[in-house]
């Protein structure tokens, strides 16, 4: 009776996050219509999607839709691999003079993505998953969900440990309070990524954790962006505020 008392109040508490990425998104839109903040707008609605998808009645709804196959699952990671790709993209932009930021809008970064989509499509393909089971969690000790697992977090550490050294040089040493607070937010964000991928993917207290740092860790990440976008805003008749380190 506890852990389902339990499984019900970790179903219920998902549904903040997800609330507050859709207004969030929904304060863009009227931006988003004159041609403005897009990247940010995607990066909350893929993210409301990715919440959404880890909600138990919401999960099985769009998997009947697809097909009861898990296929909802790999849609789930799918967008997690966007609001990476966007979020990364966005951010080494702000760190063009560092090499290991240029390598996550580089060729070799777009490679990586392009690679981590392809293990995961093809883990899934191979994972025989055939009851749709939210979160995967009726296979989670299968080899093939385990891979699957991994395969999802491969660009996102990639992206973490492009960017972890110049944010936090930025953390320390940017001049302007927002470009500090953004930075901190980045940073607090690819470090939460670095202990996800170092965790052992078993257990369920590990599995629900995992959970809480994956929200908590895109959301950091996302809010560091808007926080420099708001700057950006405000000071539109200043030269723009970046990430890099002052000279």
């Amino acid at each position: 009776m506890e852990g389902d008392d339990q499984r019900r109040m970790s179903e219920a508490i998902k549904w903040i996050p997800l609330a507050l990425c859709l207004l969030i998104a929904a304060s863009r839109f009227r931006a988003v219509t004159r041609g403005e903040s897009r990247s940010i707008f995607a990066v909350f609605m893929l993210t409301s999607g990715v919440i959404a998808l880890n909600i138990s009645d919401i999960y099985l709804a769009v998997d009947r839709v697809l097909g009861e196959r898990n296929y909802a699952y790999l849609l789930l990671r799918l967008m997690l691999l966007g609001v990476f790709a966007l979020l990364g993209i966005r951010t080494a932009a702000g760190y063009q003079h560092r090499s290991t930021a240029r390598l996550v809008a580089a060729p070799a970064g777009y490679a990586v993505l392009g690679v981590s989509a392809v293990v995961l499509a093809a883990a899934f393909l191979l994972s025989d998953l055939p009851v749709s089971s939210p979160g995967l969690s009726l296979y989670r000790d299968a080899p093939g969900v385990l891979w699957l697992t991994k395969a999802g977090l491969l660009y996102p550490a990639f992206v973490a440990v492009c960017l972890l050294r110049p944010t936090a040089e930025a953390v320390l040493r940017a001049r302007r309070v927002p470009v500090r607070v953004s930075s901190a937010l980045l940073l607090l964000g690819f470090v939460l990524v670095l202990v996800i991928t170092a965790l052992p993917i078993e257990g369920r207290r590990v599995e629900d954790a995992a959970t809480v740092l994956s929200y908590t860790a895109t959301l950091s990440i996302a809010a560091g962006i808007t926080v420099l976008w708001a700057a950006r805003r405000r000071e539109h008749r200043m030269p723009p505020p970046s990430l890099r380190e002052p000279d």
